[in-house]
């Protein structure tokens, strides 16, 4: 190239070179490299400057093979190190996904960790009514509290959302609704973003969800950011779901405790009526059966030996079905409990039962100045009822300590006794424990806990605590 104006001919004149004199050589599989020497004199080059120079180009080609190797090695750390940060990040989020608590909290926690992970200001969710035609705010971080009242609801048939909802990427807000009065733009000037993020994600083919996230600086949107955001919409929606799952879940359990408190409430109802049509149409039908009796006594001004002991076994029969009937009626339903208040009516109950099944019962009580809630008083009697009824059948016990006690905000019960005990898994493996389950359903249906003790040869413990203001309030 002797004579090329701008090229190598002028620049060596420039530089003041006598000779220029290049060298090839290769380095790595595919490339090759130009290394260009300037002689400022006109000196012959011999054999020797010609093999120091191969040489040294050889050398070239092992230190920059050497260079391109490290600069590998450290996209691979620089990725290894970006792969391992995401996948800690997308492990919080399902931790937090799968975090036990309400709705806003769950997806409080997501959000946080999608804001520390892109160094994003806020982050807040829509749910797209296509419907209504507009996207209502579900929650958000970040924000002050002027940006959910500024966009609680946006138009879903606006530009932005739109392309959100065709698109599988994210789009800037800003670049597609510029002049939306009052919305994410006119906010984004009042909270200082600089630009916000939009993308949608779906749940069972149903929903739409708008996920927005906010940055005090703009922020280059690059293909590794709109993947990452496509895998967060994933855990979103798949987090959305299982929270609708629960929320269903719990709403058939709302109406299954309310529908239990009917039945219960309706089944008090009929042992009060059963109660009530035995004392008073029974009741009085053996009184009259006595009269009678009375009257027909009247007709034998001298009975034989015979005639009075016929007379004297139908009397006692009817005092036997009288009893049984006002123990049955009371079983049923303790007049006394609504009359004289719970402590009264156990006393009186633990009276009856110790006469009739010889066992020595103590009963104690602390704190009972007031009534607590009928339900809560239903409850604690028909567990002592049951538990009473349990040492007569099961136990061999010879005594039974009853402690009640009252504690704003609970009402305690301990019943123990000193029989022989039983193992709890035994019993209820071989359904033995019917009572014990309908005690414990009836304790925990107020919102209460039911705890029992026993081993064989160390009696049994019953503990019950039920909180005074609690389902039964509602």
């Amino acid at each position: 190239m002797p004579r090329h104006r701008g090229g190598r001919g002028d620049i060596r004149k420039a530089m003041g070179f006598s000779r220029v004199m290049s060298l090839v050589f290769r380095a790595g599989a595919k490339r090759k490299y130009l290394v260009i020497f300037g002689l400022k004199a006109e000196s012959e080059i011999g054999r020797e400057v010609r093999r120091f120079l191969e040489t040294a180009a050889g050398q070239f080609g092992i230190a920059l093979d050497r260079v391109e190797l490290v600069e590998k090695l450290r996209e691979r750390e620089g990725e290894t190190k970006r792969r391992a940060k995401e996948l800690s990040m997308f492990a919080k989020l399902h931790n937090s996904m799968v975090s036990s608590g309400r709705r806003s909290v769950v997806l409080r926690k997501m959000f946080g960790v999608i804001r520390d992970y892109i160094g994003a200001t806020g982050v807040a969710m829509y749910r797209v009514e296509r419907a209504a035609e507009y996207a209502e705010l579900i929650d958000y971080i970040g924000f002050p509290p002027q940006y959910a009242s500024a966009v609680r609801r946006v138009p879903v048939s606006a530009k932005a959302f739109s392309m959100m909802m065709k698109s599988k990427r994210a789009i800037v807000i800003e670049d597609a609704m510029p002049n939306y009065r009052g919305g994410p733009t006119d906010v984004r000037k009042r909270i200082g973003l600089k630009m916000t993020l939009g993308f949608v994600f779906r749940t069972g083919g149903r929903t739409d969800y708008l996920l927005v996230i906010g940055f005090g600086r703009k922020k280059h949107i690059t293909s590794e950011l709109n993947d990452f955001l496509e895998s967060v919409g994933r855990h979103f929606s798949i987090a959305v779901e299982r929270l609708d799952f629960i929320d269903t879940l719990e709403a058939r359990e709302a109406e299954l405790h309310a529908l239990n408190a009917r039945l219960r409430e309706a089944g008090e109802e009929e042992r009060r009526q059963c109660a009530l049509r035995l004392h008073d149409e029974f009741g009085q039908t053996l009184a009259g059966l006595h009269l009678d009796l009375a009257a027909m006594e009247k007709r034998y001004p001298a009975p034989d030996a015979r005639t009075k002991e016929a007379f004297a076994g139908a009397r006692e029969k009817i005092r036997s079905i009288a009893n049984s009937m006002r123990n049955l009626s009371k079983s049923l339903h303790p007049a006394l409990l609504d009359e004289l208040g719970l402590v009264p009516t156990l006393e009186w109950y633990a009276g009856e039962w110790k006469r009739e099944s010889g066992i020595d019962v103590r009963l104690s009580s602390a704190g009972f100045d007031t009534q607590p809630p009928r339900p809560v008083s239903v409850a604690l009697y028909r567990v002592v009822q049951e538990c009473l009824a349990n040492v007569r059948k099961h136990s061999g016990a010879s005594r039974v300590k009853i402690m009640l006690a009252k504690g704003y905000p609970f009402a305690i019960l301990n019943c123990e006794d000193n029989g022989k005990g039983f193992s709890i898994n035994e019993g209820i493996r071989r359904k033995k424990g019917l009572g014990l389950v309908s005690m414990r359903e009836r304790v925990e249906f107020l919102g209460g806990s039911f705890q029992i003790k026993s081993s064989p040869g160390k009696g049994t413990q019953v503990r019950v605590k039920i909180p005074l203001e609690g389902h039964h309030a509602r």
